[in-house]
């Protein structure tokens, strides 16, 4: 804490109440550091287990995570972007993500493919119903 800021809390609040939200501060500040170095870290670990961008195909659907859950994501590699359907307020809406090495650095929201799906099962993501989808998922996994 810059030394003018901590001398004019001294002025208003008094030494002891001044160091109180001194230290508040510098607690939060720790905290900060550490939720940043954990973020840091499963950012590595996601992008150890997601396919790398240079490996995706073109057209091809894909599971994966992003900031807000999980899905199933086509690549379409003109747009450089994955197509997604998200669910706003219970209303279906299209929305075009980017991979999560292009956008991890600014924390926004990206899309990490897992695993490549079969494409004869998912054949246009802008007809899909992504509920019906996400159920053959689980069950598939379950067999």
């Amino acid at each position: 804490m810059k030394e003018e800021i901590y001398n004019k809390m001294v002025q208003k609040l008094g030494e002891e109440k001044a160091n109180e939200v001194r230290k508040k501060m510098e607690d939060a500040n720790k905290q900060k550091k550490q939720i940043e170095k954990w973020n840091r870290e499963r950012d590595k670990k996601l992008l150890k287990v997601a396919i790398k961008k240079e490996d995706l195909e073109d057209c091809e659907y894909y599971q994966g995570l992003r900031f807000r859950g999980h899905g199933i994501a086509q690549w379409d590699k003109n747009l450089d972007r994955f197509i997604i359907i998200a669910y706003e307020w219970g209303v279906p809406v299209i929305e075009k993500l980017e991979h999560f090495a292009d956008v991890v650095e600014i924390r926004y929201d990206g899309f990490v493919p897992i695993e490549k799906l079969d494409k004869n099962k998912y054949y246009d993501i802008k007809r899909m119903d992504p509920k019906k989808i996400e159920e053959e998922v689980k069950n598939r996994k379950l067999e």
